[in-house]
Parts: C-alpha cells; sequence; structure tokens
C-alpha cells in the first residue's frame, strides 16, 4: 500500500485470511487461525465488516466438501468468529458501530429508492471498469493518488489481462478460478454502498 492508514492493515488482514483459507484445504490446522483473521479483520476498516463474512461465506460454498470432511474444525472455526464478533453486534446494536457507515453510506442521503439502487449499481461497475483502474475514481479526494499515482501501474495490465482470461476460462473446473472471480466481484461491493 502507498499510504498509511487503517486500510493498510484491512488488506493485510484480509489477504491473510485467503491465505489461511486456501492452506486450511489442504492441512485442517489452518482453519481456526483463517476464521480468527477474519473476525479480526472486522475491526481494522469499515468495508472489513461487510466483506470478511462475505468472504467466508463464499469460500465456505465453494470449498463445502471440504469444509463438511472437517465439520469439527469448520464448526468451531464458525464458533469462534461469533464469539469475536460479538463486540461488533453490540455496536450496531446501540448505533456507535455504524457512525461512519451512517455518515458515508449512500443511504444517508435519503434518495428515493430508485435512485439508491441506480447508485449503488453505477457505483459497483464503475470500480470494475478499465478506465478505474487505470485513471483512477473521479473523485475530489485525493489521498489514495498521490504524486499522480493511479490504483494500478501500467505494466501491470497484460498480466491482470492473462490471469482473468485464464480464470475465465478455467472457471467450470477450477475451485481456484472460482475463488478468483468471487474476489474480483466481492471487492466492489463497499465502494457501491458509499456515497461518492
Amino acid at each position: 500500500n502507498r499510504i498509511g492508514m487503517e486500510l493498510t492493515i484491512y488488506a493485510t488482514l484480509f489477504s491473510l485470511t485467503i491465505l489461511l483459507l486456501l492452506k486450511s484445504i489442504h492441512k485442517t490446522s489452518f482453519i481456526i487461525p483463517a476464521f480468527i483473521v477474519a473476525a479480526l479483520t472486522l475491526y481494522t476498516y469499515s468495508a472489513g465488516k461487510l466483506l470478511s463474512p462475505l468472504l467466508l461465506i463464499g469460500f465456505l460454498l465453494i470449498h463445502y466438501k471440504t469444509f463438511l470432511a472437517h465439520k469439527k474444525y469448520t464448526l468451531a472455526g464458525i464458533f469462534i468468529f461469533s464469539i469475536l464478533s460479538i463486540p461488533l453486534i453490540l455496536s450496531f446494536l446501540d448505533g456507535t458501530g455504524l457512525a461512519r457507515f451512517n455518515m458515508v453510506s449512500i443511504f444517508a442521503a435519503n434518495f428515493p429508492l430508485q435512485k439508491t439502487i441506480q447508485l449503488i449499481i453505477e457505483n459497483y461497475f464503475i470500480q470494475l471498469s478499465p478506465g478505474y483502474f487505470i485513471s483512477g475514481e473521479p473523485t475530489f479526494i485525493t489521498r489514495h493518488f498521490i504524486g499522480g499515482l493511479t490504483p494500478l501501474l501500467t505494466v501491470t495490465l497484460p498480466f491482470i489481462l492473462i490471469g482473468l482470461i485464464h480464470t475465465l476460462l478455467t472457471l467450470k473446473n477450477n475451485k481456484d478460478s472460482q475463488l478468483l472471480l468471487y474476489w474480483l466481484l466481492l471487492y466492489p461491493i463497499a465502494g457501491a454502498v458509499t456515497a461518492t
């Protein structure tokens, strides 16, 4: 990450969760640490509160045979994740955990439902457009684009394209490709519900 903020630790723990989940497919001792790190991710950055549980759900669905075969570890991991989530859930119930969301959420603008849905869809697909990756988000907030740097370096674009083509071609029979596509489709969700 090019800047120092809570997003840095979020990205690190989110990626570590995926690494531990991938390792848990072959070694069950990684299942519980994966759920612990996923729970810690909830407390790092606002997006983690939404995306960490969605990551776990998607991963469990993609690799359901593996996790069903190791039900004891999986249930223990889910239980630990739930216990570690209790303070966050309590903060949601009393409103303090939603304070930031209520400030930056698209729902705070009180648009009509149709307009809100339209904006969420537009925000989601903007983040998947090539223009977004090459020139960045059209925003007045410049802290993410220091010194003219864009979200992706131009030199990485061919590799991203090759990876995307490979992922799509192997999607049917390759669980890693399914996970990569799920991760790609998952990441814009938090930004989609944020007011720009």
